[in-house]
């Protein structure tokens, strides 16, 4: 049963008002009724079609077509055999909608950030109405290198690390990676580490200057230790890591149900509560870690290949 299905006849039994509010008797008139908006906008098209007149003759050329429609219907029955919609136009001029800005403009300047620095500066002591210095204090107080409007601009702040080790931890989201349903399936696991040979289990990737520096070797199982934790993966030497950081693939680690035991390692579980000082997000750069040896790499083992290991 599909869960739009689902939804639909729970919301019915809640009682006459939510009844009413979705009056479709499944998930397909619901759809169809979203369809009908599309049809009566003129926006976008079926995946079959093109954008923009300047484009039309490149893709009608290599098999593209604009399939338009006056008729629901008739728009119904397309996107059923082509399988998907899309919008990719944009209109020349149509700036209100490209840039949904305050002032219909690409805005360099943050506005987000001015309320929240100025938030800040206020709570400092600043009066409210004089912006410079609200915007100033706001900047000390959270802890910014960047004063005045440039704060509110696209600039650099170094990251602040915390934690005990001389290694920086560096999580990254290989494109393999799946989310956390990914580790039910077989497939996506043997693939998840195909570029160093790593399929399911997670890999730590170092610069060879680095290996050196710590007598470690491809293929060895090392451990990665945090103020908050320890997870085990194994080494990749990679020329195109930076040296006296530990790389370590997000995707793995997590605790399904469907399985028995976790599949991996995941970085996150040993992340230092370092925060970005204006957004709040938890920062995945901001956690010092140490390296420890486990076992070395079986001898007569698998050979690892352009830095990669097999188990």
């Amino acid at each position: 049963r599909h869960p739009g299905d689902a939804l639909l006849e729970l919301a019915r039994r809640t009682g006459p008002d939510a009844a009413e509010r979705l009056p479709w008797s499944g998930y397909g008139d619901y759809l169809r009724h979203r369809v009908e908006g599309l049809t009566v906008s003129g926006q976008g098209s079926i995946v079959s079609g093109s954008f923009e007149e300047s484009w039309v003759q490149f893709l009608e050329e290599r098999g593209w077509r604009f399939l338009e429609h006056a008729d629901p219907a008739r728009f119904w029955d397309d996107l059923v055999r082509e399988g998907a919609w899309w919008d990719p136009v944009r209109q020349a001029d149509d700036w209100e909608r490209l840039f949904r800005t305050p002032s219909g403009r690409y805005e360099f300047f943050s506005r987000a950030v001015e309320e929240r620095l100025r938030a800040a500066g206020v709570a400092a002591g600043a009066a409210p109405a004089d912006r410079e210095d609200a915007l100033r204090r706001g900047a000390a107080r959270l802890g910014l290198e960047a004063v005045d409007d440039e704060a509110c601009l696209p600039h650099h702040e170094p990251p602040r690390w915390e934690g005990r080790g001389d290694l920086e931890l560096l999580p990254f989201r290989p494109i393999t990676a799946r989310g956390r349903l990914g580790v039910l399936s077989p497939m996506v696991l043997e693939m998840f580490g195909y570029s160093v040979l790593s399929g399911w289990q997670t890999w730590v990737e170092i610069a060879p200057a680095t290996a050196a520096a710590l007598d470690l070797g491809d293929g060895d199982r090392v451990a990665v230790e945090s103020d908050r934790g320890s997870i085990e993966g194994v080494v990749s030497i990679h020329q195109g890591a930076v040296p006296g950081s530990v790389h370590v693939p997000l995707g793995l680690g997590h605790a399904v149900a469907a399985r028995e035991r976790e599949v991996g390692s995941n970085p996150a579980k040993i992340l230092l509560p370092v925060r970005d000082p204006v957004g709040g997000e938890l920062c995945l750069a901001g956690t010092r870690v140490l390296l420890r040896l486990v076992r070395r790499r079986a001898h007569g083992g698998p050979a690892p290949l352009q830095g990669g290991h097999t188990a």
